[in-house]
This record gives C-alpha cells, structure tokens and sequence, in this order.
C-alpha cells in the first residue's frame, strides 16, 4: 500500500528525519509546508497529495477514482505522530 506523508513543516525539516528514521525511501510521496500556501488543517496540503497520487498512478498506468471527496480532508486515513 503506497504511503505518503502530509505536514505543515518545511521540508528542510522533515527530510533529514525521515532519511535519519529510514523511512523517506519508502514513501511514494512527501507534500510539506513550504509546498503550499495554505497549511493544514486546510485541505489544500492534501489535496496536492491526491493531486501527486493520481498523476503517479497514471504515468504507471494504473486505473484511479476520482470520486473521492476531500471535505477538509474526510475519507483519508492519518496519523498523527508527536514525539
């Protein structure tokens, strides 16, 4: 199952603990804070991942649904993760 992960942080941030952790190789995508204007909770940080998802599914030929609703971002699965 593809895993990705959306955060409100910069990326200048997140990549060094995600490659520390071992863990950045094994995600098919990474949608970070200083990719967006809008942070969560708005949507928008998740909907560029929908966005990303999709186009990577189709490049490799895979069928996608588009019937997904992001009301502010409801019916996707997270996680959230503090230490």
């Amino acid at each position: 199952m593809p895993v990705g992960v959306v955060t409100s942080s910069g990326e200048h941030e997140v990549a060094p603990i995600l490659v520390k952790e071992d863990v950045r190789e094994s995600l098919s995508l990474l949608v970070c804070g200083d990719q967006v204007q809008n942070l969560k909770p708005n949507p928008e940080p998740y909907l560029l991942a929908l966005e990303r998802a999709t186009a990577a599914a189709q490049a490799h030929g895979h069928a996608t649904d588009h019937s997904l609703r992001v009301p502010g971002a409801g019916g996707l699965r997270s996680r959230y993760h503090r230490r």
